[in-house]
């Protein structure tokens, strides 16, 4: 197994510093994208007994209406969806940092 020389990893590390807002871009569209579309729903139910709430798709008596949905994100999915916005905007504020420096 050979060593790379410090040239090599110096022009390799060079050719990374060239494409960083590309990288981060290719990082970020996929994450942001992925979990946006990562949502949960349940609905609300009216039952004899008033309200309840309960997932969709549970199985309800014949009595049971489904009066309306709600869709909410988890805590992990907000984390990933403010990740992705997080890497596209560096990646757009260092692309035009080099158009114009």
């Amino acid at each position: 197994m050979a060593l790379i020389s410090y040239n090599e990893l110096m022009i390799t590390i060079e050719n990374i510093k060239k494409y960083i807002s590309e990288i981060l871009l290719l990082a970020g569209s996929p994450l942001f994208v992925y979990n946006v579309f990562n949502f949960s729903s349940r609905g609300y139910y009216n039952t004899l007994s008033g309200l309840s709430d309960l997932k969709v798709g549970d199985l309800g008596t014949s009595s049971d209406q489904i009066i309306g949905n709600y869709y909410y994100y988890s805590n992990y999915t907000l984390l990933m969806i403010a990740i992705g916005i997080t890497l596209i905007v560096l990646a757009i504020l260092i692309m035009v940092n080099k158009k114009n420096g």
